[in-house]
């Protein structure tokens, strides 16, 4: 029998009608929220439905009322919880309405037939972890067969979960002395020992060791041990972690009765360490999947500390297996595990499923994932030194690329790999080069979700170039001026000065660009003429000397022709772009900005009497403190462009940038 779908109402912190379907074709599920977001809520409700069930049946409900007083916090209220098994369905629910609570089964036959028999069966096993503290005291007088038949076990283990290790622990006890008065076949203890290899499996370095009547006055005890030194000291296992304690209790229930259909774990990393919690969600989920005799016959070898006989585990555990586990979790690990499995669910004022592709943004808003690492890739050396300077202290690493090329194919690679990058967030910046929307578009094409996310094309040339602001330069100038007691500089005279540092910049532009894009083209056509070819691959395979006549050979006629051709009209439309007599807002946007400003500011500084470095520092500092220079808006740019990043935008106006002279 498998859980199909809850709804509450009022039930603790949930004003609002909620409603989880628990998909039929998944076995694991997970809940998960910041602390008081009710993620224990919902799976301790269905809990409170089965025990509603045993508590109706044995005419206890108005006692297990009074318990539920405030977990239905309102007048009206309700849990209902739908149930399936194979093609029958069947539900209880549970109303509060004017202080009197309510029953309604649907299909009870369907839940006697399971529930209600002598010997239930189909339970749901509900562990807090964070409860499992009993420590029993079994002196010799107290031991009865009768206390301890299965169906008073699985009754109190309903009734009272958070005692689950003590009624394991008494039940193991009382069936070690009955096995030594009269022995059975299968034996009395092959839960036990079943349960003791999974335990030493998941937990290696503790053992559990023997039974003893002397190791505590009056008492029968069960033994552990740390390590594998035979001379390490035995101890009582009652002094066990509580993640040892539940892990435990858990096994030795499973294979005691073999009547438990859902385990619903509550916050299990409060006692499991990482990796033993992804060892047993694994384990479990090999238990969903009916592995458990296999895995069973794995342990049971004969190096193993106790051989079980096979037909003992073969008939008592051949058709075993678990229909769900339902956990609440804050942790990222277990999370991600369960995508692996099963569905994650996030817990708010509404439930909704959450999806592994998206999961990095809703986990990080509700503080349960963080950005270990921020990285912007740029296309080379000069943006990065620039950006080092203007964004120090933002936390974020940046990595230079060779070229605008090699930054568009680190992200196509990135995107291919990001579910896996969980803790580390890329933002990558392009230079335009007069094809930011033939960039943006390609990259949506792609993947348009992670583009808008993640890929930040610039309006301009490079990050320098938004230095090239008339308005900021102006100020800064205008201040200077005064303060050196200086004629101003007027606006018309900065622009002018702007357009003759490109016409003085123009062919070193071109040969900067004309070098990028030729070397970017020849490269590319000469691999791919290269290895393209069967003829050159299989002449690296055949010969153990190769010529240069045997290279040549394999470019195909014509090849140097088109591709000296294609230069040539690249070097030409590079002409073309940095034509002569452009002004201001013609060249802007495409001009080599970190050679213009290094020339407007040598020019500036002559006319004021400071150096280059001086107008250099005065107008970045400028730039970098006021929100309407183009400078500040792109950086703001780049450093939202990080998700949930909340870092103090102001901080970039306090900078002191210590940069070279050009």
């Amino acid at each position: 029998m498998i859980i199909k779908r809850l709804e509450l109402l009022n039930v603790k912190s949930f004003r609002e009608p909620i409603d989880v379907k628990f998909d039929a074709d998944k076995k694991l599920f997970a809940f998960s929220g910041i602390n008081g977001s009710g993620k224990s809520t919902i799976i301790k409700s269905i809990w409170y439905i089965q025990k509603l069930y045993f508590a109706n049946k044995a005419g206890k409900s108005e006692a297990f009322f009074e318990e539920l007083n405030e977990f239905l916090s309102k007048d009206v209220a309700y849990i209902s919880c739908e149930f399936c098994q194979g093609e029958a369905t069947g539900s209880i629910k549970l109303f509060r309405h004017d202080g009197n609570f309510k029953i309604q089964i649907e299909n009870e036959e369907l839940f006697d037939l399971s529930w209600g028999k002598d010997i239930p069966e189909n339970l749901i096993l509900f562990i807090d972890s964070n409860r499992i503290v009993q420590n029993p005291k079994i002196d010799f007088t107290s031991i009865s067969l009768e206390n301890f038949s299965e169906s008073k076990i699985l009754t109190s283990i309903i009734e009272n979960p958070n005692e689950i290790f003590s009624t394991i622990y008494e039940k193991i006890i009382s069936d070690y002395i009955y096995s030594r008065l009269l022995p059975a076949k299968p034996d009395r203890l092959t839960y036990f020992h079943v349960a003791q290899k999974f335990f030493e499996k998941l937990i290696p370095h503790v053992s559990i060791k023997n039974f003893s009547g002397k190791h505590v006055e009056n008492q029968f005890v069960l033994l552990g041990k740390n390590g594998s030194d035979s001379k390490s000291k035995q101890y009582d296992i009652r002094n066990f972690s509580s993640g040892e304690k539940a892990l435990f209790s858990i096994l030795n229930l499973l294979f005691l009765t073999n009547k438990i259909s859902t385990i619903i774990i509550d916050e299990p990393e409060n006692n499991f360490h990482s990796s033993l919690l992804m060892n047993f969600i694994g384990l479990l989920k090999d238990f969903c999947d009916g592995k458990v005799l296999s895995k069973l016959k794995e342990l049971n070898s004969p190096e193993s500390s106790k051989v079980i006989k096979e037909e003992w585990i073969t008939s008592l555990y051949e058709n075993m297996t678990i229909s769900q586990v339902i956990l609440a979790t804050h942790s990222k690990d277990l999370i991600y595990r369960v995508f692996a499995y099963g569905k994650n669910f996030i817990v708010s004022d509404e439930i909704v499923p959450l999806e592994e592709e998206n999961a990095e943004t809703p986990l990080r808003l509700i503080g349960l994932s963080q950005v270990d690492k921020r990285v912007l890739f740029v296309e080379g050396k000069n943006d990065k030194l620039f950006l080092e300077g203007v964004l120090a202290g933002h936390d974020i690493t940046i990595k230079d690329l060779s070229g605008g090329e090699s930054v568009i194919s680190t992200w196509k690679k990135i995107q291919k790999i990001k579910k896996e990058l969980r803790n580390i967030d890329f933002v990558f910046l392009v230079d335009s080069d007069n094809r930011k929307y033939q960039i943006l578009d390609d990259a949506r094409a792609i993947d348009a979700e992670f583009c808008d996310a993640s890929l930040l094309v610039l309006d301009r040339h490079e990050m320098e170039s938004y230095l090239i602001d008339i308005d900021t330069i102006f100020d800064s100038i205008e201040s200077l001026a005064t303060t050196l007691g200086k004629e101003v500089i007027s606006k018309e005279n900065i622009v002018k000065e702007v357009e003759d540092s490109y016409v003085k910049t123009r062919v070193s532009s071109i040969l900067k660009d004309s070098n990028n894009k030729t070397r970017e083209f020849s490269n590319s056509k000469m691999a791919d003429a290269l290895w393209g070819s069967e003829a050159f691959k299989q002449m690296i395979k055949s010969k153990e000397y190769v010529t240069h006549d045997d290279v040549m050979s394999c470019f195909g006629e014509g090849f140097l022709e088109s591709i000296s051709g294609q230069i040539a009209i690249t070097i030409n439309e590079t002409h073309t772009v940095y034509r002569k007599g452009l002004k201001y807002e013609d060249f802007i946007n495409l001009c080599d900005g970190k050679a213009i400003f290094s020339r407007l500011c040598g020019r500036l500084g002559e006319v004021l009497g400071v150096t280059k470095k001086n107008v250099h520092d005065v107008i970045l500092r400028k730039a970098l403190s006021s929100d309407a220079s183009l400078l500040k808006v792109e950086i703001t740019n780049i450093i939202r462009k990080f998700p949930n990043y909340h870092s103090n935008l102001d901080s970039v106006s306090n900078l002191t940038l210590d940069l070279e002279d050009e």
